[in-house]
């Protein structure tokens, strides 16, 4: 009798460990898995910027994509059913949805690169509700890194050190990140924003995205945009798909960029089918997002071009013009270029500060 209570008092014990190792894992953060390890550097390699022909090609260097840097494949990231879902923006089909005023709940926190300092979490600013459209700054940011030596395209690289201090101007002005779907969602009468609203837009898809700003956004409670050109996804290129996720997870929008950054206006219809539609097909079964907006390879668009964005379903399409957005122009939205070196009385001028 004592041998069998004994037993008994040990599979009790043994379960009401099991259930407070459950509730642990469950206020972890739902996914338990690690965060995709990354490496340090965020910059491509030495050969500098690189046309893509094809998702495995390397061309020549007029389309204006820097190179992968190389790195291994990553394993266990988050999956994509782990994404922040349509809660901010627009659904599936381009239609508008509920715009959310921040970012999904955080993920574990990423590491900050060295030399930026500390970042805590933005005020909560109030979400209002604005007549007529005010003009939205969209930040158009590449690579977040030091060039290499050699580098021929080192104005499209912004220091960490800079990054840093160009969010820190930001936060401390009164700007709130949003997305480009909560953006375009409150344009059609859907939500509210906050007073002072800003898209940060990455372009191609390069590791600085995960080793540099994400970290920094992170802690300020903002999301970025990642316009994702998928030449820089793969075992062997830039930003691996687990990283693609991880973004997700902390609260980045995935939106589309081409599958390898041709010049679209050279295109015959079947390859801007290629370029638009089954890119934009790849990038959502990659995010778990709708994908819902575009972004024109390397500025380049035409009547034609627009046409086919339009035609595939996007809710819009962002360009290299200069200049604040609004709803007036949705397929050519103009963004604001932060170029190497620039200073923040520069951005504050192209802010419209």
């Amino acid at each position: 009798m004592r041998r069998w209570l004994l037993i008994a008092a040990v599979v009790a014990a043994l379960a009401v460990a099991g259930a407070g190792a459950w509730l642990a894992f469950g206020r972890g953060g739902g996914g338990g898995a690690a965060a995709p390890a990354a490496s340090a550097s965020g910059a491509p390699t030495p050969s500098g910027l690189q046309a893509q022909a094809s998702p495995t090609s390397t061309g020549s260097p007029a389309s204006g994509v820097p190179a992968a840097s190389g790195s291994p494949a990553v394993s266990g990231g988050p999956s994509a059913s782990s994404s922040p879902g349509l809660s901010a923006g627009l659904t599936p089909s381009g239609s508008p949805g509920a715009a959310a005023a921040t970012p999904p709940p955080q993920a574990a926190l990423l590491p900050l690169p060295a030399g930026v300092g500390r970042f805590t979490r933005a005020a909560v600013r109030p979400l209002v509700r604005r007549r007529g459209g005010r003009p939205v700054p969209i930040l158009m940011y590449h690579v977040i890194s030091d060039p290499p030596p050699g580098e021929p395209y080192p104005e499209l690289f912004v220091s960490p050190a800079d990054f840093a201090r160009q969010m820190r101007y930001l936060e401390r002005h009164g700007y709130t990140a949003v997305t480009l779907r909560q953006l375009v969602a409150f344009w059609r009468g859907k939500g509210r924003l906050p007073a002072r609203p800003v898209v940060i837009t990455f372009d191609d898809g390069y590791r600085s995205d995960w080793t540099v700003a994400a970290p920094i956004l992170q802690r300020i409670g903002w999301p970025g945009v990642l316009d994702l050109c998928l030449n820089a996804v793969g075992p062997h290129r830039d930003l691996p798909a687990p990283l693609v996720r991880g973004l997700v997870r902390r609260g980045w929008e995935i939106d589309d960029h081409s599958l390898t950054h041709p010049d679209l206006t050279t295109l015959d219809s079947a390859g801007l089918h290629r370029e638009i539609v089954v890119s934009r097909r790849i990038l959502r079964r990659l995010s778990g997002q709708p994908v819902s907006f575009f972004c024109y390879p390397a500025g380049s668009y035409d009547a034609r071009v627009v046409r086919a964005v339009r035609a595939a379903g996007f809710a819009g399409a962002t360009t290299e013009n200069a200049g604040p957005a609004t709803m007036a122009h949705l397929y050519t939205l103009p963004r604001i270029r932060v170029a190497r070196g620039m200073a923040l009385s520069d951005l504050a001028k192209a802010l419209g500060d």
